[in-house]
């Protein structure tokens, strides 16, 4: 039997209870254990268990919600994955002026990472290897399945096939600043104060 805190709850937590408890799936759990950003250590079975304390350290150095509670944000979360640094320089003037708190990723693999750590109030996604699979993780996932999706597409078929892969919205390449604000505006679930 796992020992307990003195709240009463384990002290020692399976990558299931800390998932369960972050609202991610034990894989995504696992995947910041291997990437170093949780602490956790090893079981002789090769099972990671996770102190409840280090756990809850996490959760506050990344703002997350945890089981029972809401996280209170003050701003929309607007997460943008594209390879490209002039769109995302180009995306960061754009919205530099507007409420909102704005992280930016390069990669499928820190997009994954930054969902399920900030679950973004609106996702910007750029054609690029592996987008597809993120939309469709989005959208089968019923943690963020509502989470709207703006394409970003350099051509008309990215704008397809990212479409029946979930995407809510779409840009072609080059699109005028105004319309893609008007498109976030439109996907946030909330105005922008």
């Amino acid at each position: 039997m796992a020992p307990k805190s003195d709240k009463g709850e384990k002290a020692l937590l399976t990558t299931f209870d800390a998932a369960d408890y972050c609202y991610v799936t034990p894989n995504t759990i696992k995947n910041w254990i291997k990437t170093g950003q949780m602490k956790a250590y090893t079981t002789p079975g090769g099972h990671y268990r996770i102190r409840r304390r280090d756990l809850e350290e996490f959760v506050v150095k990344h703002s997350m919600a945890t089981k029972g509670q809401e996280r209170n944000r003050e701003r929309p979360i607007v997460l943008v994955v594209d390879r490209d640094e002039d769109t995302l320089a180009r995306i960061a003037k754009i919205l530099e002026e507007e409420h909102v708190d704005l992280h930016m990723v390069r990669s499928s693999f820190e997009a994954g990472l930054k969902v399920a750590e900030l679950r973004p109030d609106v996702v910007v996604q750029a054609a690029m290897p592996g987008d597809a699979d993120i939309v469709r993780s989005l959208k089968n996932n019923s943690l963020t399945s509502a989470t709207p999706v703006i394409a970003l597409a350099s051509e008309p078929s990215d704008v397809d096939r990212l479409t029946m892969a979930g995407a809510n919205d779409s840009l072609v390449k080059p699109f005028k600043d105004r319309e893609l604000l008007e498109k976030i505006h439109q996907a946030l679930p909330r105005p922008v104060v």
